[in-house]
């Protein structure tokens, strides 16, 4: 298994199959909220495939990457088959989000595809303002809000991942929360940054205003795209965003290992975390 110490590794392994990673992603994946496998090769990391499992209700598989020099030898294969035998001794159903190349990989091994994750972005720098006032409700996310956050985030999404939220207040991952006027936390989301562009990640929120309303403050001030990746079911939140400066960039399937349907109450769940984390 990879750990903290193999950061640089599987930032060298991102780069070599056309992908890139910040150290604050690296140090997220690898933080121990799952399990990532690894094959070396003379020193050096050729393939990896991680499972993040969140108590034993759901996980989601991720970072499966194999260095272009050793495609077709099996090694995506191998490692997908651990992470589902490790997911299968634990009871969790799998959720991935498949990239055109590994698709067909999926399905040879018995995903089947459950919907679809919508990838939209805008560039702030190139969107005039909106007219609008900034809701004043929107506030930064504190580590005190970790326990609210948990509750809303299981609620939505179907099972825990405390381990996760503790890991992006370690990291000093900026956030944002809106509360209703009794103090009652509505909604969040998360400003993940990447390589080539802000993620905006989870957003979790009781309505679609909440939603927008978050993602409104989170992209506010930023001179790089932001991004959020939007399932399929959430159609007014599309079109919200769409209205608001946003375009579409990818449509990727949404697959899973083990169940036909999601667990949680997946109309307050907006935006995905993170493709590799659901």
């Amino acid at each position: 298994m990879l750990g903290r110490e193999d950061e640089a590794a599987l930032r060298a392994l991102a780069e070599r199959v056309g992908w890139q990673f910040t150290r604050d992603q690296t140090a997220l994946f690898l933080s121990g909220i799952g399990r990532v496998r690894g094959v070396w090769r003379d020193g050096a990391l050729i393939a990896s495939g991680g499972l993040y499992r969140y108590d034993g209700r759901l996980a989601s598989l991720g970072n499966v990457m194999v260095d272009p020099r050793f495609w077709r030898q099996g090694l995506a294969t191998r490692l997908v088959t651990e992470c589902l035998a490790e997911a299968k001794a634990a009871g969790a159903p799998v959720v991935l989000v498949a990239t055109p190349m590994g698709e067909p990989l999926y399905r040879k091994l018995g995903f089947q595809t459950i919907g679809s994750v919508h990838r939209l972005e805008i560039d702030p720098a190139g969107t005039p303002a909106a007219a609008s006032p900034m809701p004043n409700d929107v506030r930064p996310l504190q580590p005190c809000d970790l326990e609210e956050i948990v509750r809303l985030d299981e609620r939505a999404f179907g099972a825990c991942r405390r381990a996760v939220y503790e890991t992006l207040f370690a990291l000093r991952t900026p956030g944002w929360g809106c509360r209703d006027a009794d103090g009652a936390l509505l909604g969040f989301t998360f400003a993940i940054r990447k390589p080539s562009a802000l993620c905006l990640g989870p957003v979790v929120a009781r309505d679609v205003s909440i939603a927008l309303a978050l993602v409104r403050r989170a992209s506010s001030g930023w001179t790089v795209p932001v991004r959020v990746d939007v399932p399929h079911e959430q159609t007014a939140f599309r079109c919200g965003l769409l209205a608001g400066g946003f375009r579409e960039r990818m449509i990727s399937p949404l697959m899973s290992f083990g169940t036909d349907s999601l667990p949680g109450a997946r109309s307050r769940w907006f935006a995905l975390l993170d493709p590799a984390l659901g």
